[in-house]
């Protein structure tokens, strides 16, 4: 299971929800746990919204899109 995915599931949050509280779209965040390319703009958005480290969250990411675990 892609670890952006779990970490928003540990926070109890659909992907709606979450889109919400980084104020970017729901399809940005099925499109950022599918491993697509994002900005980093929006991981830290979703760092934020996640309460962790952007840089966390940005490596979490690039882990996801080499499907390293």
């Amino acid at each position: 299971m892609n670890k952006i995915r779990t970490l928003r599931e540990q926070h109890l949050l659909t992907q709606e929800e979450l889109a919400a509280l980084a104020g970017v779209a729901e399809r940005t965040v099925r499109h950022t746990e599918a491993g697509g390319n994002v900005r980093l703009s929006t991981l830290r958005k979703l760092a934020g919204a996640l309460r962790m480290e952007p840089q966390e969250m940005a490596r979490i990411h690039a882990e996801s899109q080499s499907g390293t675990k």
